[in-house]
């Protein structure tokens, strides 16, 4: 359960890459958290008011507010 790293660790290591090498993408903070936890890097979908913020203060890396937005967010970081 998040904040845990554990899934990211498990699919990270079943890619053969170190979570370092990936960005989980979420929206609740202990999306963020667990990003952090595992050293992947994290964007925040902020899909509903209030959430860039608590997203931005938990420490995502990128905050998006449409799913629109992944792919340029994906192919600039």
């Amino acid at each position: 359960m998040k904040p845990n790293p554990h899934l990211i660790n498990r699919a990270a290591q079943a890619l053969g890459v170190s979570p370092k090498a990936c960005t989980l993408i979420g929206d609740q903070i202990t999306d963020i958290q667990a990003a952090q936890a595992s050293g992947a890097a994290s964007i925040g979908y902020a899909n509903k008011p209030g959430k860039p913020n608590a997203l931005r203060a938990a420490g995502a890396d990128l905050i998006i507010r449409h799913i629109s937005e992944l792919t340029e967010a994906i192919r600039t970081h």
